[in-house]
């Protein structure tokens, strides 16, 4: 891979990722649309349209962004994470739904800020323990990897969102470790 060029491939593999996931969405959902929408390409045609063509437009739009970039803001953007998950507290602003209340309402949608907290986590924490210093302060790393650990955790679990929480945790002790902290 020369520098300054993007990997092809994990290009590959997002972009199988993505021609697989679309294609079990289409099977799983293809009765579905017929029997509540009339067409059975309903729920893949909305996917692809207000899901893969904005994704793919922010990949395109990130990936020519230096990484020393993100790292530059990468508290902010934890921080701002933070934010939008107190957010979905605030009656008026959060949608509860069968007991969990993981959603912002923003009039025209409504979105997870719990997808923005992954991103915002494994920046932050990439930004931390990526220094190449990082395990002289061994018991230091550990206390504040914990700390981030406990309070997005607890929003979480506020949120009833077990299966994002187990994700967060696994990913954050993947960095964690991999950092050699």
């Amino acid at each position: 891979m020369k520098k300054g060029h993007p990997d092809k491939r994990l290009r590959v593999i997002i972009f199988t990722l993505l021609i697989v996931g679309l294609g079990v969405l289409f099977s799983a959902s293809a009765v579905i649309s017929i029997e509540s929408k009339g067409n059975p390409y309903y729920y893949f045609i909305h996917q692809l349209l207000y899901g893969i063509l904005p994704g793919l437009a922010v990949f395109f739009v990130c990936q020519k962004i230096n990484y020393k970039t993100w790292k530059k803001f990468a508290l902010l953007i934890f921080f701002l994470s933070l934010v939008l998950m107190v957010l979905v507290f605030i009656p008026g602003l959060g949608l509860k739904y069968k007991g969990a209340q993981r959603w912002l309402n923003l009039g025209f949608t409504s979105v997870q800020p719990a997808e923005f907290l992954k991103l915002g986590l494994i920046i932050y924490l990439s930004a931390i323990f990526g220094k190449k210093d990082v395990h002289k302060n061994g018991i230091i790393n550990l206390i504040s990897f914990l700390l981030i650990i406990i309070m997005v955790g607890g929003l979480l679990a506020l949120q009833s969102d077990a299966g994002t929480l187990g994700l967060i945790v696994i990913v954050g002790l993947i960095i964690y470790f991999i950092s050699g902290a």
